[in-house]
C-alpha cells in the first residue's frame, strides 16, 4: 500500500492535496492558512510571528 503525498515534487498539487485533506485552507484573499497545531508540529515558522520558547 502506498502512503504519503501523491505528487510531493509539485508544490501546487501538494498544497491542493493538503487543502482537500483539511490540513490547510485557502483564505478569501488567496493566502494559505496552516493551523498552529500543524505548524508547530512540523516546525514551520510564521512570518512576523513570535519565536517559540525553548523548553
Amino acid at each position: 500500500m502506498r502512503t504519503g503525498p501523491r505528487c510531493p515534487e509539485d508544490q501546487k498539487l501538494l498544497i491542493e492535496e493538503l487543502i482537500g485533506l483539511g490540513v490547510m485552507r485557502r483564505r478569501r484573499d488567496g493566502r494559505i492558512d496552516l493551523p498552529d497545531v500543524y505548524r508547530i508540529a512540523f516546525g514551520v515558522g510564521r512570518k512576523g510571528g513570535v519565536p517559540r520558547v525553548a523548553g
